[in-house]
């Protein structure tokens, strides 16, 4: 992305406007507006909704469950295999 915006300064040499953070969300206002009532659907919440009005989300009657401890990530790599302690010892100097 920033290659696109790089090159599209040097063709124009106009210099750089930052559009927003929500500006592809204002240009398709609805596209917008669906794709958020579906997120909010998958976390299980009901809403109800009217064109210019701003709706009051309950949480659906099943609740989510919270995990009381966090889930630890399982490495996917193989532990080292290190030996014993009290196994390495120095060589003796046979000079």
């Amino acid at each position: 992305m920033l290659a696109v915006i790089a090159y599209s300064i040097l063709q124009t040499q106009e210099p750089y406007r930052e559009l927003g953070g929500d500006y592809f969300d204002k240009l398709n206002p609805e596209r917008t507006a669906q794709r958020l009532l579906i997120r909010i659907a998958k976390l299980r919440f009901e809403l109800e909704t009217k064109r210019g009005q701003v709706p009051a989300v309950a949480p659906a009657e099943e609740a989510i469950p919270v995990l009381e401890e966090p889930v630890k990530k399982q490495s996917r790599r193989r532990p080292r295999e290190s030996p014993p302690l009290g196994i390495l010892k120095p060589e003796a100097s046979t000079s």
